[in-house]
């Protein structure tokens, strides 16, 4: 997936994201995905955390997950710790904003890790993350309603090829409430 390397170069002093395993994620953002979602983390792959590192030690300040499925990705479970954004000092956080917010920044930039990726397909059900995802390239899909939304793959635009064949097929059912 594309990024906008201008304005995230921008704040690369300030945060970065990681990739991490199962184990690591769970100690690293566990605590903040049980308090956002009232569950447990997923067991399985792929997990990026958003750090701030910029106070020193590496401190988690979100969490995205993606499922493989079918050359593509299947994402949820995003989070945001408002309590550790808060604690930055003011310019940082003016920065941050200013170069689109944290959360483009963690879309973005793990949707740039997704090399393999022909899309990555999202439920969305808040107004402002569907702000955020539609900024950080996502398109609605034929679900808008139901909160689908797609983000394809650069290669594949670039190609002409718009909606990779393999993922422009519906993907869920649009009358259930999928954990994506």
């Amino acid at each position: 997936m594309a990024e906008s390397s201008a304005a995230w170069s921008a704040i690369a002093d300030l945060v970065d994201v990681v990739e991490r395993d199962d184990a690591t994620a769970a100690r690293e953002v566990g605590p903040l995905f049980r308090r956002a979602f009232g569950d447990e983390l997923p067991d399985f792959p792929r997990h990026f955390v958003l750090r701030y590192v910029a106070g020193g030690r590496p401190v988690p300040l979100g969490y995205y997950h993606v499922t493989p499925w079918e050359g593509c990705y299947l994402a949820g479970g995003m989070v945001f710790d408002e309590r550790v954004y808060r604690r930055l000092p003011p310019e940082h956080r003016a920065r941050i904003r200013a170069s689109g917010g944290a959360m483009e920044f963690l879309t973005r930039r793990t949707h740039a890790m997704l090399t393999d990726a022909l899309a990555v397909f999202g439920h969305v059900g808040d107004p402002r993350a569907e702000r955020i995802d539609l900024r950080a390239g996502y398109v609605h899909t034929a679900f808008p309603r139901d909160g689908v939304l797609a983000a394809f793959a650069a290669s594949c635009r670039a190609r002409g090829a718009g909606r990779p064949r393999r993922c422009a097929r519906p993907l869920l059912n649009p009358g259930v409430r999928h954990g994506v």
